[in-house]
C-alpha cells in the first residue's frame, strides 16, 4: 500500500492539454498488466486485435460517450502484441466540463470497451505450463492467426429491413437513435401525492388526480395532487410523497411524524430524459437483437429495423464411405454424421441459414463441380473430409481450382489439425474440415463460427470462459488441444474417448475445453 500527498506552489504539471477553455475536468485511466491471471503467475499478456473492426467500434463508442454524457473530448489507445507485467495496455483520457460526467463516462466507456471491442488477450505464464512450439519448430499457424487472416479478407453481408416480430436474433445494421427524450416528461415513481417541496411543513389540501397517459396538470400552490406511478408530474410540482408516508385523511396530506423533515426535493420523481435524450444513440450496430432491444426499438418508433441478411452457408460432405442416414450400410461403410451435425449447428444461429447440403464421393471432378455451384450461391462454404494429404484427399486441389486463396492448410491444434481455410476473390470464405466427426465439430466451433459471425456483421467475438477441471492429467502435446469434458456439479472432468472419430463420446459429453 502506498500513499503520497504533495502540495505544489502554482499550477501542476499535466501532460494532456485541455482541448477547450470549457474543460473543467480531464480524467485519465491507464490499464496496467498485473503479475497474475486467475491465480497463476504471468510475465505478461499478448493482445490480438482485429484492427478494422476494433477501430470502428472504438470510434462509435467514443462518439456515444460524448453524446450520452456531454463530454468535450475522448482519447483512447490500446496496445497490441506482448505487454509485460507493469506495462500499460490501455489508456483512456476523457475531457468534460465537470468531474461528475467524466467519472461516470469513464466507467461506462471501459465497460463497453471490454464488452464490444474485438480485442483478445492471452496470458504468458511465468512458470512452465505446456506451450505451443515456436513457429520455427512447426510451420503450422495458431488458430487465432488463421481466424484473423480469414476475417481480414471478408466483409459483412448486405442488409434488409424486417418487421419487429422477425428481428429477434438478427444482427442490427444501424444505430437505434432516440427520437424523443425518455421519459419525455417528468414522471412519478410512486403512487402518492405530487407537491412543491417548498409547500411542505403544514397539512396540504388534496385536490385533483394526476393519471397515467394524460397531459401534466398545472400545480396549484399550497396543495397536493394525488398521482399514480407513471403519471406526469404536474407543472410546478417537484416532489412525490409516497402514499405510505401519509395518514389516511382523504382530504388533506398529513405526513407521518417520522417523515416530517425527511423529504428531499425531487424525491420519487423520474426527470425528463433521465434514461436518454432525443438524438442520442441507444444501441450501436453489430449486435444480435434480443427482446429487450425489441422493446427499445418499439419505444423509439423503429418498426422495421435495418438488419444484416442471413448468412447463406453451403455444406459439402465428401467420402466414398458415406451413406444416407436412413440407409442400412454394410460394415465397411458409415452413415453421414457430419452433414446433419453441421446443418444443425448453422441452422441454430438465427442470423444464418443453410442454402444447400450435398454429399459427393472422393472424386475430384465431382467435388470441383459441387464447389463451383455453391460458391456462386453461398456467403460461406464448408466442406468435410478429403482435406489431408492422402491419395483420395482431393479437397485442397478442388478449392484451388475455384480461384480461392488458401490462407492456411493445417493448424496447430488437436483435433482438427488438417483444417484448410481459404477465401474467394469475392470474399466468400471456404473451409475444409477433417472428416472425423469430433474434428469437424471442434473446428466448426473454433474457426468456422467466428468467421461466420464476422460475415454476419457481429462486432463482438464470442467469449470463452475458464472452467475448473477436476483431476486434470499432465499430458502435453505442444499445441492447442481441445478435449471433451463431462460436467458434474459445476466442475468438469476430461471425458473418456477413443479419438476424433468417437461420435459416441462427443454425444455423451457436455462440450470441450
Amino acid at each position: 500500500m502506498s500513499v503520497r500527498v504533495q502540495i505544489t506552489s502554482g499550477p501542476l504539471e499535466y501532460q494532456q492539454a485541455a482541448p477547450s477553455d470549457e474543460t473543467g475536468a480531464s480524467l485519465e485511466f491507464v490499464g496496467i498488466v498485473r503479475a497474475s491471471e486467475d491465480g497463476s503467475a504471468i510475465s505478461g499478456l499478448e493482445y490480438e486485435i482485429y484492427q478494422p473492426m476494433a477501430k470502428r467500434v472504438l470510434h462509435d463508442l467514443a462518439m456515444q460517450a460524448i453524446e450520452r454524457f456531454g463530454l468535450i473530448g475522448l482519447d483512447v489507445e490500446h496496445a497490441m502484441g506482448v505487454v509485460p507485467v507493469g506495462g500499460a495496455s490501455l489508456r483512456v483520457v476523457i475531457h468534460a466540463g465537470h468531474r461528475g460526467e467524466a467519472i461516470t463516462a469513464m466507467a461506462w466507456f471501459i465497460d463497453r470497451l471490454k464488452e464490444d471491442v474485438p480485442i483478445w488477450k492471452k496470458p504468458i505464464f511465468a512458470s512452465n505450463p505446456p506451450q505451443p512450439p515456436r513457429q520455427a519448430a512447426n510451420p503450422r499457424p495458431s488458430p487465432s492467426s488463421v481466424l484473423k487472416a480469414v476475417c481480414d479478407r471478408t466483409t459483412p453481408v448486405g442488409t434488409e429491413r424486417v418487421a419487429l416480430c422477425e428481428a429477434v436474433g438478427r444482427i442490427l445494421a444501424e444505430p437505434l437513435v432516440a427520437d424523443r427524450d425518455l421519459p419525455a416528461v417528468a414522471l412519478s415513481a410512486m403512487d402518492g401525492f405530487a407537491v412543491a417541496h417548498a409547500d411542505l411543513g403544514v397539512p396540504l389540501p388534496v385536490c385533483r388526480m394526476a393519471k397515467i397517459g394524460e397531459p401534466p396538470l398545472v400545480h396549484q400552490a399550497d396543495s397536493a395532487c394525488r398521482i399514480v406511478t407513471g403519471a406526469a408530474i404536474p407543472t410546478g410540482a417537484d416532489t412525490v410523497i409516497p402514499i405510505e408516508w401519509a395518514t389516511d385523511d382523504p382530504k388533506r396530506l398529513v405526513l407521518h411524524e417520522d417523515r416530517v423533515g425527511n423529504v428531499a426535493p425531487g424525491q420519487f420523481v423520474r426527470p425528463a430524459a433521465a434514461s436518454i435524450s432525443a438524438g442520442m444513440h441507444v444501441i450501436g450496430p453489430g449486435r444480435p437483437i434480443h427482446p429487450a432491444m425489441i422493446a427499445a426499438m418499439a419505444s423509439f418508433g423503429l418498426d422495421r429495423p435495418l438488419v444484416h441478411r442471413r448468412v447463406r452457408v453451403a455444406v459439402v460432405v465428401t467420402g466414398d464411405e458415406l451413406m444416407p442416414v436412413d440407409s442400412d450400410p454394410p460394415p465397411w461403410q458409415i452413415r453421414d454424421a457430419n452433414g446433419p451435425a453441421l446443418e444443425a449447428l448453422f441452422r441454430h444461429m438465427p442470423w444464418a441459414s443453410c442454402c444447400s447440403i450435398r454429399s459427393v464421393p472422393d472424386d475430384r471432378e465431382q467435388i470441383e463441380h459441387a464447389l463451383a455451384d455453391t460458391v456462386e450461391r453461398a456467403d460461406a462454404v464448408v466442406l468435410s473430409g478429403g482435406v489431408s494429404v492422402g491419395p483420395a484427399d482431393h479437397v485442397p486441389e478442388a478449392i484451388k481450382s475455384t480461384g480461392a486463396d488458401i490462407l492456411a492448410h493445417g493448424v496447430l491444434q488437436k483435433p482438427g489439425g488438417p483444417v484448410l481455410a481459404a477465401v474467394m476473390p469475392s470474399g466468400v470464405p471456404i473451409f475444409g474440415l477433417p472428416g472425423n466427426p469430433v474434428s469437424a465439430l471442434v473446428t466448426a466451433h473454433t474457426l468456422v463460427l467466428p468467421v461466420l459471425e464476422s460475415v454476419a456483421g457481429i462486432s463482438k467475438r464470442r467469449e470463452h470462459h475458464r472452467v475448473p477441471v477436476s483431476f486434470p492429467d499432465d499430458r502435453a502435446i505442444g499445441l492447442w488441444w481441445h478435449r471433451l469434458v463431462d460436467e458434474q456439479g459445476g466442475t468438469y472432468r476430461y471425458a473418456p474417448e477413443s479419438g476424433s472419430g468417437d461420435v459416441v463420446a462427443a454425444a455423451r459429453s457436455d462440450g470441450f475445453v
